[in-house]
């Protein structure tokens, strides 16, 4: 497999902190305290994406035993969760604990979903600044990093050998003319997308919002528009 360039695009999920139901705290002496002080052993449950349980049970295991509570893991499609914190959250249902797109954070802040994260420096600087970044808004973390994942391009040995492939976008449109017949394509890519168009456009040097001296995001630097995007597109 060949990558396009170096970094196409970072797409990060993040284990944020749900907000309580009506009536529950939020504040950081209920949420800390998950059992140890207690007699009653509590359960803490987590939201987890579909097919993905199988990856934190040695976590769970570690957890279940150093705090004495149960975890509850309940599996469902990261990139709808927002959806259903919406409808178990205010009704006191949902989970402690849940999975979500880096992308959705800023909404379910805005929305009342989240609760506030305290972690220390030291903890956030296990990740990079860009994915530790996706789980803050204004400062204030919501979440820490789970995953981190980019966009590669494949290709299929026993159609184009090593040493023909192409090392230029121009190469691949050229191959993929040659190669192309009926239902058979020499390059298929989303580009109507932008999660995989941004592949391209941040290889040329375009980009979505800007970002200040203290890498937060600035949404009045656009940079979809400037020549190298453009040129990209």
């Amino acid at each position: 497999m060949v990558k396009t360039s170096k970094w196409l695009l970072a797409a990060s999920a993040g284990l944020l902190l749900a907000a309580c139901g009506p009536g529950e705290s939020t504040t950081e002496e209920s949420v800390a305290d998950t059992g140890n002080g207690s007699d009653e052993r509590q359960t803490l449950l987590v939201w987890e994406d579909i097919e993905k349980s199988n990856g934190i049970e040695e976590a769970i295991a570690a957890f279940e035993e150093e705090y004495n509570v149960d975890v509850e893991v309940v599996e469902k499609a990261y990139a709808s969760q927002i959806e259903d914190l919406r409808l178990d959250g205010p009704g006191g249902t949902g989970p402690d604990v849940l999975t979500m797109p880096g992308d959705q954070v800023g909404t379910a802040v805005v929305e009342g979903l989240l609760a506030p994260l305290s972690t220390t420096e030291e903890v956030q600087g296990i990740y990079t600044d860009v994915a530790m970044n996706s789980q803050k808004v204004d400062g204030t973390v919501y979440g820490l990093p789970k995953a981190v994942e980019t966009t590669i391009l494949y290709y299929n040995k026993e159609i184009i050998s090593e040493e023909e492939l192409p090392t230029t976008l121009e190469g691949w449109y050229d191959l993929s003319k040659e190669l192309t017949n009926g239902d058979n394509y020499g390059l298929l890519a989303l580009w109507d997308q932008i999660y995989y168009a941004q592949s391209l456009i941040s290889g040329y040097g375009g980009y979505i919002f800007g970002q200040d001296a203290d890498g937060n995001y600035d949404t009045t630097d656009l940079g979809l528009n400037n020549d190298r995007a453009v040129e990209a597109v």
